[in-house]
């Protein structure tokens, strides 16, 4: 029973391997000669390292030779996702065009090994896979040239079972467009702009109604700092009756935010611990008195809080943001002659908000 399980990934591996060849579109005619190539990898702790995928490679075909300055580039990226491991392959040429694929599977050695033949065969249409139940230390030892023992790339042969765990491929259209992290330069962050409604409880008398928009950064996935940017807020609280008369308040201010080590609940959300400084004014509004006024004064207050953003695609995301508010400024808000208080400005508040975004 093992050989024959081994015996059907490797095949599943062969099937998707020359699909991709046919998918990069590359010249079949030019067998004899030995190409340079760079790969850029990069995978979790627990998969195989950068120099036994290379070798990997190698095992497979013997007209590769890697070269660290070499215009062809092929990124190779290895993530956990929430159905076990995803594995893109992405070949950026010298016209800067990218074409990505993906397999996912139960293992990472499977994926590895999947994305390993990819490229081999990417490189080389005469690459061999690995004999059943090879590794990848077989392929860095298995360079004799001798004819392989596993089916060729262009035999058929059925799809492998998924409770077995074997790495399979997804098609292009679900490749393409679903998953931002195998698209080119997404690991090196990006800009992002969102807005949506916002509201606070606790900095004035009854609930504050507003909007808010921000524009910042999203940094690479595993990085320390995971967001940062500014949002501007505006609220309005509802109208506050004080006997006859009635007060309103207004909050306009910028919110300077720093998010920290995002925790990755699968590839598309994730949830990070926010601080933020509000900057602003607060607009204090009499009426219904004989001495009608509005005053305008600093407001300033820190956050401590929680984000969670969702991925909708490669443009589109929506996010929810919850924190606790510290006011810096606890206004006594009085109507004056006679003295009547309205409201004292607490020393913990509460904020939360919703946004959908656009990354640039």
């Amino acid at each position: 029973m093992a050989i024959g399980l081994a015996s059907l990934r490797v095949r599943a591996c062969a099937r998707f391997s020359a699909l991709l060849a046919c998918a990069l579109s590359l010249p079949c005619t030019a067998r004899s000669q030995t190409k340079t190539i760079r790969i850029e990898y990069r995978a979790e702790a627990s998969c195989p390292s950068a120099e036994e995928f290379e070798k990997a490679v190698l095992g497979r075909t013997t007209r590769a030779r890697f070269e660290a300055d070499d215009r062809r580039t092929f990124v190779v990226l290895i993530e956990s996702s929430p159905g076990g491991v995803m594995g893109s392959l992405a070949v950026k040429d010298e016209s800067g065009t990218t074409v990505a694929r993906k397999v996912d599977g139960a293992l990472c050695a499977d994926v590895a090994q999947a994305l390993a033949f990819a490229t081999a065969l990417a490189i080389d249409p005469d690459a061999r896979p690995l004999p059943d139940g090879g590794s990848t230390q077989d392929a860095a030892d298995d360079t004799s040239g001798a004819p392989a023992q596993g089916p060729r790339p262009d035999e058929a042969s059925p799809a492998p079972s998924p409770e077995h765990g074997s790495a399979r491929p997804t098609s292009p259209a679900q490749g393409a467009s679903d998953r931002r992290p195998v698209e080119a330069g997404r690991d090196r962050g990006s800009f992002d702009i969102a807005l949506g409604p916002s509201l606070a409880s606790g900095i004035a008398p009854r609930i504050s109604l507003g909007a808010a928009a921000s524009l910042g950064w999203e940094a690479r996935p595993g990085a320390l700092v995971a967001w940062l940017g500014l949002e501007i807020t505006a609220l309005r609280a509802l109208s506050t009756p004080v006997g006859t008369a009635s007060s309103s308040f207004d909050f306009v201010h910028g919110r300077p935010t720093l998010c920290l080590f995002a925790l990755a609940l699968s590839t598309e959300f994730r949830i990070m611990p926010c601080l933020a400084a509000e900057l602003g004014v607060v607009i204090g509004r009499g009426s219904n008195i004989a001495a009608a006024s509005t005053e305008t004064r600093f407001w300033g207050a820190a956050e401590v809080g929680a984000r969670a953003r969702l991925e909708l695609g490669r443009a589109w995301f929506v996010q929810a943001d919850a924190s606790l508010v510290l006011p810096l400024t606890r206004y006594d808000f009085v109507f004056e002659d006679p003295n009547t208080p309205i409201y004292t400005v607490p020393s913990l508040a509460a904020a939360a908000g919703a946004k959908l975004g656009w990354f640039l």
